[in-house]
């Protein structure tokens, strides 16, 4: 082996190179983010709108309907989603994973430039969705101040001051109300001086107005000349004129003569607390590719700074900080690897005796590992929990090459040969299988690579992280393992001399625990022996004729079949991802459309007593009542009938309870609510709460998609473990409809314009400019109607729209037709038809199932018309798709060490026989995810995938070596399947034991974040215990059985073509 002669012959070459790798390696783990998961980036372009005042069915017609016809002929959408709420629309595209989003949210700019939507609706607003940004710190700002004064130092002083840290990104405060100057109209002072809303919301815009005129030459110089025109204090507003004349006899009718001018606050719309006290929260994003850690830090040493200057009383405190979670989750993973290393060097000392021997095992590990870091770096990975998982889980398979490497070189000292030559040989009689093992381990992260979407993302660098692992070990296994057997190993040829000095002195120091020490060794390699030649004679058993061979080929596959029968009767449970216990869970509440913000916040305050008395655990609570159903993409609905609680308990390991019992025992409690619809869902997945089932209908009749979901929601509430069932497309709020009479209007000489134009500045209130007072910031200038008139409709009716010349009014109910209705409270629409979402979150995990047993349900229950049908959404589509994905990455992957085996051994059936055991290790798979409670999830998933290649390694070791042993030594096929079982014994149990205890500290860890590794720790653990003692029993057998089959075919294949084959 020319690296490994290298290494030997040239051994300070071969440590520069390593150090080399050490110190750039180093580099890139200095260098590298640091984050919680991977960074997944795909194309997602949100487009919203406000229309206020609008109804949904308005704001469909008039907002989204337009939008979506100007977005239609952008290239590479995936899916076009939109919602209308009142005063709302918003457009959702998704595109196909390989278009750049930044190019898409261009496109849709340029697309949307010259779209025409109403005077009072919002220019669009164009947001690229970058899937990291979710708030990671809530601050909340409290003091003797009211809310209104913190929510303004909020924003003038405290905003600022961060986004200057770091790493920032977009900051949202929470709490508090704006200032306005709200000007009321007495609507009978208006009809007694003949005028109209239209008019003095007209008259405010020639009354506040400034404008550059231009520039004038006053000798040498150029000044520039500007027409003050806006209001420069309160008594300007209260002093505009809106009516003189003769019609007025002369007078001068002043806005104060029909108006009260305040300086006040905007309504009431939204309300925030904390601990059930009015608060302001601070929450921001970090920019995509930040390190959240050091973002953090920065956010932290700021506050520090700002609580010594805010006002007198004022104070910031961090309330939630995600930062702090993802130091927990790389913690746990840096200790379960620490633990791992310690168990796997302990393992090795058991099996190979010596330190000197378990030192050069170990060593490779983090050479290995650390020289992986530089090419993490390059291709900007981040340090998060699944490069770090990657890194603990592969610790059994570096080893595996070292471990075999030394177990060799002393079987080939054992010879007689010289430490060198005994290095060189026992690594040259394994390099066929090293590489074989290595380029399975490879080969199966390759599919992983390939995958597309959120999944493809989110893995890659998990499985790169594999790669380039097993490649750096491969790597030093040739070079740097014999090189320090080679110089470290004691030479067999060469007798023992006392040793002197100290080291001989401590050697005699340690005398009683090396006596100790070397009757356990003793006793291991004797026990060992033993179990080597009862092996031996078991496999010379089962060889003996077919019918031995038989009965253990049945046996197996007895168990295989008794095994599946776990997940095919419904006892082991798939989801998406596992739920992970981050201590914090969700109150979502709706109320019916149009219920009033008082009530709503009633409901709310008993529900946060109700978390008080019945959840000890509670650490804080944050309320926002008018707001709710957030999430990370579209943000919060705004509504008067919503609130949301988000509760905060303490560390899963300083409660009994976890998050999920505490989540079911409170549910019951809010029950007693009949009118409100609450969800109560733990956070922690990667669907919105409560949303872990979804079926959206999609068609044309909203009555017929209305039947068709509530007879889905009526089978989601007859399906076992379903709870939270909501419909929420099939809610309908009250509504009056003011019909236009055109032909009356015409024949009054009235425009459509000025009859919508005068309701809606009316009821909603029009915002009519800016004031700005000296110093201080711009206020919003609002004019509407007095609270007695806008919400009596009877009242409303009364308004005069225009004056003809004798004076004589035109009232609004005589160009109206005034009826009564009931309108939906949101629309949702895919790709461009009407669809009604019905929803469920479930008790416990069994998601999969859950989700199979209702479209069970629907299939024989409901029976749509042409042009109507379903799919999935929420978790359970992302669990489908990411199933789909992975078992075909599987499948590609078993494909590819196939053919890699193929080539190594230029046989297509050895491989077969090696590949046997894959599904043999579906047995460890079930029973470790059953004995273990874990689900089958995308990270168990993960775990079968990497399965594929380690399980294959002990099969590759012992059909191996029985071929070296038939082609060197001329033994006959039985014999040297023998031969071979006894001697690879030991390092098929060794790389087996490695692999496994180095897995338990993942296995049982409780820290956070845990629940997410323990299932690719389960199925590794679980598949290597099976597959290696299986492999054991079965791939004697199947080797034989195909070899004679090869043996048959090639004289078939001679019979036929005359000509000699090898199979």
């Amino acid at each position: 082996m020319p690296l490994s002669r290298l290494g030997i012959n040239r051994p300070l070459t071969m440590l520069m190179f390593v150090l080399a790798a050490l110190i750039m390696g180093y580099q890139g783990i200095t260098h590298m983010n640091i984050d919680r998961y991977p960074n997944v980036d795909f194309p997602f372009v949100v487009v919203s709108v406000a229309f206020p005042g609008a109804s949904p069915e308005d704001v469909e017609d008039l907002i989204v309907k337009p939008i979506e016809d100007a977005l239609i002929g952008v290239e590479g959408i995936d899916t076009m989603s939109a919602e209308a709420s009142e005063s709302f629309g918003l457009v959702a595209l998704q595109f196909l994973d390989d278009v750049d989003g930044g190019e898409a949210a261009l496109d849709v700019e340029r697309r949307l430039s010259n779209i025409q939507l109403p005077d009072d609706a919002s220019d669009p607003s164009i947001l690229k969705i970058d899937p990291s940004a979710i708030p990671i710190m809530t601050l909340l700002l409290s003091g003797p101040q009211t809310q209104n004064e913190l929510a303004k130092i909020a924003k003038d002083v405290i905003k600022p001051r961060l986004q200057s840290v770091k790493g920032v990104g977009s900051i949202n405060v929470s709490g508090g109300r704006d200032k306005i100057v709200r000007v009321t109209l007495d609507s009978e002072k208006m009809r007694a001086y003949d005028l109209t809303i239209s008019q003095i919301t007209n008259l405010f815009a020639v009354n506040n107005m400034s404008f550059p005129v231009g520039t004038i030459e006053d000798g040498n110089m150029e000044a520039s000349v500007r027409s003050i025109g806006a209001f420069q204090s309160f008594s300007d507003i209260e002093n505009m004129i809106v009516a003189q004349g003769e019609d007025y006899a002369g007078r001068q009718i002043y806005l104060r003569d029909i108006a009260t001018v305040e300086d006040t606050h905007e309504d009431e719309t939204v309300l925030q607390r904390f601990n059930g006290q009015d608060a302001v929260t601070i929450s921001f994003v970090k920019i995509s590719g930040a390190n959240v850690i050091k973002v953090a830090d920065g956010v932290k040493k700021r506050i520090l700074e700002l609580n010594q200057e805010l006002p007198s009383g004022a104070q910031i405190e961090i309330v939630f900080d995600d930062s702090q979670t993802t130091r927990n989750y790389l913690d746990a993973v840096q200790k379960d690897l620490i633990l791992a290393l310690i168990i796997t060097s302990i393992v090795m000392l058991v099996f190979l005796h010596t330190i000197r021997a378990t030192f050069i095992v170990i060593i490779a590990l983090p050479v290995a590992m650390i020289s992986t870091f530089f090419p993490m770096w390059i291709l900007g990975f981040s340090l998060n929990m699944l490069t770090l998982l990657a890194l603990t889980l592969i610790i059994g398979i570096l080893v595996d090459d070292a471990t075999v490497t030394i177990e060799n070189t002393e079987r080939h000292m054992q010879m007689n040969k010289k430490t060198p030559v005994a290095a060189i040989d026992g690594r040259a009689e394994i390099a066929l299988p090293a590489i074989a093992i290595s380029s399975t381990d490879i080969v199966v992260y390759v599919p992983v690579a390939l995958l597309a979407g959120i999944v493809g993302q989110f893995f890659f660098s998990y499985g790169m992280t594999i790669v380039f692992a097993t490649t750096f070990s491969v790597l030093f296994g040739f070079a740097l393992t014999p090189m320090l057997a080679a110089y470290l190993l004691d030479d067999p040829t060469v007798e023992k001399q006392p040793r002197t000095g100290i080291i001989g002195l401590l050697g005699k120091l340690f005398t009683p625990i090396d006596w100790l020490w070397q009757l356990f060794v003793k006793a291991w390699n004797s026990a060992f022996d033993t179990l080597a030649n009862v092996y031996a004679t078991f496999v010379g058993w089962s060889l003996k004729n077919v019918l031995t061979q038989s009965i253990i080929i049945i046996i197996a596959i007895a168990i295989l079949i008794g095994s599946a029968y776990l997940p095919y009767a419904g006892m082991l449970d798939s989801e998406f991802m596992p739920f992970e216990d981050n201590g914090r869970f969700v109150v979502n509440i709706r109320l019916p459309p149009a219920t009033k913000l008082e009530l709503t916040e009633n409901i709310t305050r008993q529900i946060e007593q109700l978390v008080l008395q019945h959840v000890p655990e509670t650490v804080n609570i944050i309320t926002t009542v008018g707001a709710g159903g957030s999430n990370m993409f579209i943000g919060a609905s705004s509504n008067s009938n919503l609130a949301e609680l988000t509760v905060k308990v303490v560390n899963k390991n300083d409660r009994e309870r976890g998050i999920l019992q505490i989540v079911e025992e409170f549910r019951p409690l809010v029950q007693k609510f009949p009118d409100a619809e609450i969800v109560v869902a733990p956070i922690g997945g990667m669907s919105p709460p409560g949303s872990a089932v979804a079926f959206q209908i999609s068609g044309t009749d909203t009555t017929v998609l209305k039947d068709l979901s509530d007879q889905i929601a009526t089978i989601m509430r007859s399906v076992p473990n379903t709870v939270g069932i909501v419909n929420r497309n099939a809610e309908t709020a009250p509504e009056t409809r003011l019909e236009l009479d055109r032909e009356r209007m015409k024949d009054l000489g009235l425009m459509p314009a000025q009859v919508v134009g005068l309701l809606r500045s009316a009821v909603s209130g029009a915002d009519v400019g800016d004031y700005k007072p000296e110093g201080e910031d711009k206020i919003e200038i609002n004019v509407r109607l007095d609270d007695a008139t806008r919400e009596d409709i009877s009242k409303l009716m009364q308004l005069p729209v225009g004056y003809n010349r004798q004076g004589v009014p035109t009232l609004l109910s005589q160009v109206t037709n005034m009826s009564s209705g009931k309108s939906p409270a949101s629309i949702s629409r895919i790709d461009r038809e009407r669809t009604f979402t019905v929803s469920c979150d479930v008790l416990g995990s069994n998601i999969g199932g859950i989700t199979a047993e209702i479209e069970k349900r629907i299939a024989n229950q409901v029976i749509f018309p042409p042009g109507y049908g379903y799919k999935l959404a929420g978790e359970s589509e992302m669990m489908q798709e990411a199933f789909t994905d992975l078992g075909g990455a599987i499948f590609l992957g078993i494909l590819l060490v196939y053919m890699i085996l193929v080539a190594l051994y230029q046989s297509f059936l050895q491989p077969l026989a090696i590949g046997m055991v894959i599904p043999m290790s579906v047995i460890g798979v079930i029973w470790g995810l059953y004995l273990t409670d874990n689900s089958l999830n995308i990270f168990s998933i993960l775990g079968i995938l990497m399965l594929v290649g380690v399980v294959t390694r002990n099969s590759i070791l012992l059909i191996d070596f029985a071929n070296l042993l038939q082609e060197r030594d001329g033994m006959e096929r039985k014999a040297a399947l023998i031969e071979a079982g006894r001697l690879r014994l030991r390092p098929i149990l060794m790389t087996s034991a490695t692999l496994i205890f180095a897995l338990l500290p993942v296995l049982f860890s409780t820290a956070d974040g845990s629940e997410s590794r323990q299932p690719l720790a389960a199925v590794l653990a679980g598949g290597a215990s099976t597959s290696g003692f299986l492999s054991l029993l079965l791939v004697p057998i199947i080797y034989h059985w195909f070899e004679n089959l090869g043996e048959w075919s090639s004289k078939v294949f001679k019979i036929i073509t005359g000509q000699s084959h090898t199979w």
